[in-house]
């Protein structure tokens, strides 16, 4: 299993297909992706950037929700972006769990759609992974709660119908505090 979302650079996309990988076979931990995400900002033109960032940011994500995202499992992930972050949760729940992206930005629910039909089509023909538009601060709920929430942008508070949206036992992550503040 391997993404290629990142058409720019090959070696970009190799260390992005390399975290993905490593993801779905449950060999994450923080010093490999961290080294995944080192490899990215080595490429010429990229340098330590919001590229090598947000590689960062997945990887930890990962990391972080791992013990949630197991087969069967039930995620969420607000601001869903590109779609690179919800193939890989779709990746980790298995044949058996549901991952729904939902973004506000419409061309971005789009382009995650296209990317996942171009690369891994079977995660949205058998209904593992759903893309929707709309206020990710509602959540999106399903005929079950989420195991694992993952929440890409800070607010200053936690919203309650996330709260709501996630199973007991279950794990959120969010950054929290003020915008522009350290979270």
């Amino acid at each position: 299993m391997s993404l290629h979302f990142t058409n720019e650079l090959n070696p970009i996309r190799f260390a992005a297909d390399e975290m993905c990988q490593r993801c779905s076979n449950r060999q994450i931990g923080l010093r490999v992706t961290y080294r995944l995400a080192l490899r990215v900002a080595s490429v010429p033109h990229i340098k330590f950037s919001n590229n090598f960032l947000q590689y960062f940011k997945h990887a930890a994500a990962l990391e972080y929700l791992k013990n949630h995202l197991t087969e069967g499992a039930y995620a969420l992930d607000v601001g869903s972006g590109s779609g690179y972050l919800t193939v890989c949760m779709a990746l980790m729940t298995g044949s058996s769990g549901k991952v729904v992206g939902i973004e506000h930005i419409p061309q971005l629910v789009e382009l995650a759609k296209e990317n996942t039909m171009k690369h891994h089509a079977d995660l949205i023909n058998s209904g593992r992974i759903l893309f929707v538009e709309g206020d990710g601060r509602k959540g999106y709920p399903m005929e079950q709660k989420y195991d694992a929430i993952h929440v890409g942008a800070a607010a200053e508070t936690i919203p309650q119908p996330l709260i709501d949206q996630l199973a007991e036992g279950g794990r959120m992550l969010i950054p929290v505090g003020k915008e522009s503040g350290n979270q």
